[in-house]
């Protein structure tokens, strides 16, 4: 069945990006950005910036690939080590509470020491992470947890942050940018997919810690590169946590646009957070209900990666939809049919095919989510407030997943409380004022998706544990 699911989103993938990527679809661009996808496509970009480009792809995508490789298999790894469902719980809230502390003070801290300097902190990290992932001892483990929090934060700032300072200290073309975070885009979510695979596989040879293992070894490879490549930038040296969350305060207070979107996003995030704790489980529980006892084991590295297949599907799909409507218009129904992924175990069962087909679904919505989301951003949250606001507006959330992950509910009044994050949503997005979709929009548009989905549901897993991140 799971074979089977991913051979079938795999060739629907395959068509949604055609499809999206068709001269009809695309038809809204503007002048500029066809000249600069013209000028890529026959090679006449400058042999400086193609240098640059590649150096800094190979380093964020393994960047990237070292955490994806961890995320199919933390849960399982904590299950095979004896440990009850209320320590894994409490495992999982460590990451989410490290990634939510540091993640308002390493920005910062990169601005100060420098983002190369990060970049290989970093690695450091996301190896001691792997390391103790080898113990036993809950101690130790709920420290991997607090260095994955670290690391997800570290991932989510520095890579991008250098890579567009020194865009412009070497002075290449603004629009330019977009190029390079399409092939980031692109390129990160095939590692991904390929991440599950090469888990599930590693697993299925060596045992459940091979996936770490290699993790460790592509970041000592990342790091290598760093070291040898790049050069060291920095960033403003001026904000301080407090500072920055007061401006979120202000901008968020005086602007009730600002403050709708603030909330539907953490609304959507937390439900996400939720899902990135409770799939493993769910989807253990399921297949052992529906099958025989001595069947092979729920082949999690094989779901992660048509997770992600999933995911690009949503992306492709946004393209061609944003082509023809506004954030504002289409968002409302994205959320509809996240909720009804989520109730469809509830209404169905706990079975197999309810659980995998709702999750598969969810994933979809969330590749059409986050590209839309920064449409909205870059249409209501001025550049200098934009992570000032996002921070003061995830943190109350945060706390509240983290109280609904210590209750330890049952899985079905988590999907409950998912369905709810994602109704009340759509309340919050419906009063933002409907904007007009001109042709000259649209470039913005499908830039934004260049930024999307891999990047930012990394973040998410990272940030809940599952990965680390998130």
């Amino acid at each position: 069945m799971f074979v089977a699911g991913l051979v079938l989103l795999s060739a629907v993938a395959l068509a949604a990006t055609l499809i999206s990527s068709s001269p009809s679809s695309s038809s809204s661009s503007s002048s500029s950005s066809s000249s600069i996808a013209s000028d890529a496509a026959s090679g006449s970009l400058s042999p400086a910036f193609r240098s640059f480009q590649r150096n800094y792809i190979a380093v964020y995508l393994l960047a990237q690939g070292c955490d994806w490789l961890q995320g199919p298999y933390v849960y399982s790894l904590y299950k095979s080590g004896g440990f009850a469902p209320s320590e894994i719980s409490m495992l999982f809230i460590a990451g989410f509470a490290s990634s939510l502390v540091f993640g308002t003070l390493i920005g910062g801290i990169g601005d100060r020491l420098g983002r190369r300097r990060n970049a290989i902190v970093y690695g450091c990290v996301v190896v001691a992470t792997c390391v103790t992932m080898h113990s036993r001892q809950f101690p130790i483990l709920l420290l991997g947890r607090v260095l994955g929090g670290i690391s997800s934060s570290l991932l989510h700032t520095t890579f991008e942050a250098w890579m567009v300072h020194e865009h412009h200290r070497r002075g290449f073309d603004q629009a330019l940018l977009s190029t390079t975070f399409a092939l980031g885009t692109r390129g990160n979510s095939l590692v991904a997919i390929c991440a599950g695979l090469i888990a599930n596989f590693a697993v299925s040879i060596v045992g459940i810690l091979a996936p770490f293992d290699i993790a460790a070894v592509t970041a000592c490879a990342m790091m290598l590169l760093v070291t040898t490549t790049w050069v060291e930038n920095y960033g403003d040296c001026t904000g301080t946590p407090a500072s920055t969350l007061m401006l979120g305060w202000k901008a968020v207070s005086s602007n009730a646009q600002v403050l709708r979107l603030g909330i539907t996003q953490s609304l959507y995030e937390g439900a996400m957070f939720l899902f990135v704790v409770m799939w493993t489980p769910v989807l253990d529980a399921a297949v052992a209900q529906d099958s025989a006892p001595e069947s092979t084991p729920v082949p999690h590295g094989l779901i992660f990666a048509t997770f992600m297949v999933a995911l690009m599907i949503g992306s492709a799909i946004f393209r061609t939809v944003s082509a023809r409507s506004t954030p504002e218009r289409f968002l409302p129904v994205v959320f509809g049919v996240a909720a009804a992924s989520f109730a469809a175990p509830v209404v169905f069962g706990m079975h197999t095919l309810p659980v995998y087909s709702g999750f598969v679904v969810f994933e979809a919505c969330t590749g059409i989510f986050f590209p839309a989301m920064g449409v909205l951003r870059s249409s209501y949250l001025a550049a200098e407030t934009r992570s000032s606001v996002m921070s003061f507006l995830r943190a109350p959330l945060n706390v509240i997943v983290i109280v609904i992950l210590l209750q330890q509910f049952d899985h079905e009044t988590t999907l409950w409380f998912c369905i709810l994050f994602l109704l009340t949503a759509i309340l919050t997005i419906r009063g933002l004022r409907h904007r007009h979709h001109p042709h000259s929009h649209a470039p913005q548009h499908r830039d934004s998706s260049h930024v999307v989905s891999a990047q930012h549901v990394q973040h998410r897993r990272q940030s809940a544990g599952e990965s680390d991140r998130s």
